[in-house]
């Protein structure tokens, strides 16, 4: 008997120094990205004074040492920021960017959770003459490794394509970039991502060995992934997200009694009416469109939908974003060739297409 419980015990004991030891294994592996980085960080140039921290990426399987920082020249002032990855057992430096900035504008790193995507994430964000932009670390980074591609390696149209192909179908690219302008309505007044207000844990560079692995050692014993992170902030976060929904919920039912009270709606900060309307392209070019208070539609006798959405007229050589009319073949289907807004017009025009055709009303 006692021989068996001798034996039991001995199991027991050898299960427990296994898990123990895979445990601290698994540790020692995890932190060698720590020594990796603590090998690296003294022979890092032009980066005195900035703020560092740890973040999470999609892109690489350890955390990225990010800097950030203002800076003041004769070109005026900058947004830095220098992003550090391990790849292969070393440190390389996929990002140096430079913002621009104005007096009057914002930028700054946040920890924001994103709406669309229903996860958290450290945002670039910048304000500048009220147009709002969040872009994640790893979208700076695609980003900037998707242009360098392209302005260095590809110069036709068909190989540029075949670069942004190829990056779409990339599992690991996800581009999470939102632009907000909601004071001129050029954009939708959507909320896309909510700020958690949380305080970054970052430490300002020295080249000092000692203060650096001491604030290196204290980042990464304090490192937590985004979504556990996150956690902390999601009761308030639950309350901005019923907050928005209420009014979002009130919008629509506003918009659904305008439409039955009266023959107009809103286009940005127009109003327009319901009814039958004519484009030409002169005095003899012309072709009619209906638009009824269900979002249906006419074009030239041809039955459709119709919508009112932020609409891209540069077609992405300059980004010029208006609201305007879409027309459709099935309701809320891909934008058809016929799209029209009132903030690109004339005086005797009451609409156009950006470009060729003028717009009235007739009824």
């Amino acid at each position: 008997m006692k021989k068996k419980i001798i034996i039991i015990v001995i199991i027991l004991i050898l299960i427990l120094g296994i898990v123990i030891g895979s445990i601290f294994l698994k540790n020692k592996e995890e932190r060698t990205w720590v020594k990796t980085y603590l090998d690296y960080v003294e022979d890092i140039h032009n980066v005195e004074g900035a703020k560092m921290f740890l973040a999470e990426s999609k892109i690489y399987d350890n955390p990225l040492l990010v800097s950030y920082n203002k800076s003041e020249s004769s070109f005026g002032i900058n947004f830095i920021i220098k992003i550090y990855a391990i790849k292969n057992n070393k440190v390389t430096n996929p990002l140096n960017l430079s913002f621009g900035m104005s007096e009057d504008s914002n930028n700054d790193i946040k920890f924001m959770y994103d709406i669309e995507h229903d996860e958290y994430n450290y945002y670039y964000y910048s304000e500048s003459d009220s147009i709002y932009t969040y872009k994640t670390i790893d979208s700076l980074i695609i980003e900037n490794e998707t242009e360098r591609k392209i302005y260095s390696e590809v110069a036709t149209k068909e190989e540029i394509e075949k670069c942004d192909q190829e990056l779409a179908n990339n599992p690991k690219y996800i581009e999470y970039t939102y632009s907000i302008n909601p004071e001129s309505n050029i954009y939708s007044d959507k909320t896309f991502v909510i700020d958690t207000g949380m305080k970054i844990k970052t430490f300002a560079y020295k080249k000092d060995s000692k203060y650096l692995e001491e604030q290196i050692k204290k980042l990464a014993d304090n490192y937590q992934k985004s979504k556990e992170l996150g956690k902390k902030y999601a009761k308030e976060i639950t309350k901005q997200l019923e907050k928005i929904k209420e009014k979002e919920e009130n919008k629509d039912k506003e918009k659904t009694e305008n439409n039955s009270n009266n023959n107009s709606f809103k286009v940005g900060t127009y109003t327009l009416q319901y009814g039958k309307y004519k484009a030409c392209f002169n005095s003899t070019d012309c072709r009619e469109f209906t638009l009824n208070s269900d979002g249906t539609a006419t074009f030239d006798g041809t039955n459709k939908y119709f919508r009112v959405e932020n609409y891209n007229f540069g077609q992405g050589v300059d980004d010029n974003y208006y609201p305007a009319i879409i027309f459709s073949d099935t309701k809320d289907g891909n934008a058809g060739p016929n799209v029209y807004t009132p903030y690109v017009s004339t005086p005797d025009c009451l609409m156009t297409d950006g470009e060729l055709e003028c717009v009235t009303y007739v009824g």
